[in-house]
Order: C-alpha cells, then structure tokens, then sequence
C-alpha cells in the first residue's frame, strides 16, 4: 500500500528533525517527488518554517521529477 501524501510529508518533517544534529550545514535540501515537494510549498509550509525556526536553519524543498511518492533525500549544503 502506498503511503499518503500527507503521510510522506510528515516523515520528513521526522526525517529531517532526527538528523538535523548530523548535518552541520546551514541548510538542509529536501529532494522529494513533485507532489510531495509541491505539498511541502502549500499546504504542509507552516510546519517548513516552524522547522526552520526550532533548528535554526533553511529549508530548501526540490522537485525531483522520477522519485517515488515515498521517496525524498535529505542533505546538508
């Protein structure tokens, strides 16, 4: 069974919350499905920047045309 969209989106809100100490850049990209990417632009924005403020850093969100649903890379830069 695939995940929802809004499943996906909070996983990596997790994601990115459990590994935020790890990466030590400034910024953190989100390289996700479009859809996914697009739902973490509208609708899921306000949980992005309560992120961004409680690690005090940016999140850069990609589109990567090809990923899965479930699919997303996070990486510091």
């Amino acid at each position: 069974m695939i995940k929802s969209k809004t499943t996906v989106c909070y996983e990596i809100f997790r994601e990115i919350e459990r590994t935020s100490t790890e990466l030590g850049g400034h910024n953190i990209l989100v390289e996700a499905n479009p859809e996914i990417a697009d739902l973490l632009y509208e609708e899921e924005r306000a949980g992005v920047e309560e992120l961004e403020k409680k690690l005090k850093k940016k999140i850069v969100i990609k589109g990567k045309p090809g990923f899965h649903q479930e699919q997303f890379n996070i990486i510091e830069i």
